[in-house]
C-alpha cells in the first residue's frame, strides 16, 4: 500500500520543520526534520501531544507483500490529540489554543493536519485521549443496537472491548467477555499475551464473566467480510 501526498501537507511557506516518524520498511522507524504542513480552509492544523497505535498499524510494521515503503512522514498514525495552533481561512468554531481529539493520517509527528470537522474538544480531565478509536466503538455501538436484557458477547478487552463493555454495563445487560490468545483483528491475526490478565480487567470495567481461552484461527478465516 502506497501513501500518496495530500495538498494539505504542502511545506510551510515560513521554512519551519518539525521531527517526524517514517516508517522506512518492516520494523524500521526513522525520526526525520521535514516542514511544518500548512492547514488549508477548512482545516486546522495540531500541534501532536500523543498518537494512539492502533491494530490496523500493526501490519504496515510487520510487513505485507503489497505494501510500498517508505511511507509517508507521520503515517499511519491516526489516533492523535494536542493543542490547535493555527486554523485556515474558513475555519468556524474551533480556534488557536483549543486541545483537541483528532481524525488524522500522519500523528506520528509533532503536528498534524485535520479536517475541522474531524476535531473533537477535550475537557481539562483527559489528559490523553485518543479520541479516534472512542469514536469507532461508538459506531460498533450503533450499528449492533444493542438493548436492554440482550446477552452480549466482547471478543477482546483492549480499548475499544473496553469501551464497549463498558456502554452494556450502562445498558445493564448481561454478557460474556472473551479473551483469547490469538484473536482476529481486520483479517489479521493479532497474538496477545496469555499471562496477561485481560480478562481481569474486563471485570473491573463492568463485564459480568471473563471467560479465558485459546482461539486459534486459521489464516484462510482471517478475513473480515
Amino acid at each position: 500500500m502506497s501513501v500518496q501526498a495530500s495538498p494539505s501537507r504542502a511545506a510551510a511557506g515560513r521554512g519551519e520543520f518539525m521531527r517526524a516518524a517514517v516508517l522506512r520498511a518492516p520494523g524500521l522507524f526513522e525520526i526525520v526534520d521535514t516542514p511544518v504542513p500548512e492547514p488549508g480552509d477548512n482545516e486546522v492544523r495540531v500541534r501532536i501531544e500523543g498518537c494512539g497505535i492502533c491494530g490496523s498499524n500493526l501490519p504496515l510494521w510487520e510487513g505485507r507483500e503489497w505494501f510500498t515503503y517508505p511511507f509517508e512522514s507521520g503515517a499511519p498514525g491516526h489516533e492523535a490529540w494536542g493543542v490547535v495552533d493555527e486554523v485556515g481561512a474558513s475555519v468556524q468554531g474551533v480556534g488557536v489554543g483549543d486541545r483537541v481529539a483528532m481524525l488524522s493520517y500522519h500523528g506520528f509527528a509533532e503536528y498534524d493536519i485535520a479536517a475541522a470537522d474531524a476535531v473533537v474538544p477535550l475537557p481539562d480531565e483527559l489528559e490523553q485521549f485518543p479520541g479516534e478509536p472512542l469514536g469507532c466503538a461508538m459506531n460498533i455501538w450503533q450499528r449492533c443496537q444493542i438493548e436492554a436484557g440482550q446477552t452480549v458477547a466482547i471478543v477482546g478487552i483492549g480499548f475499544i472491548g473496553a469501551a464497549l463493555t463498558q456502554l452494556a454495563a450502562d445498558r445493564r445487560s448481561s454478557y460474556r467477555d472473551f479473551t483469547p490468545a490469538v484473536c482476529a483483528h481486520d483479517g489479521i491475526g493479532m497474538r496477545c499475551p496469555q499471562s496477561y490478565p485481560m480478562g481481569q480487567h474486563g471485570l473491573r470495567v463492568g463485564a459480568d464473566q471473563a471467560i479465558y481461552g485459546r482461539i486459534d484461527v486459521p489464516a484462510r478465516h482471517r478475513v473480515c467480510r
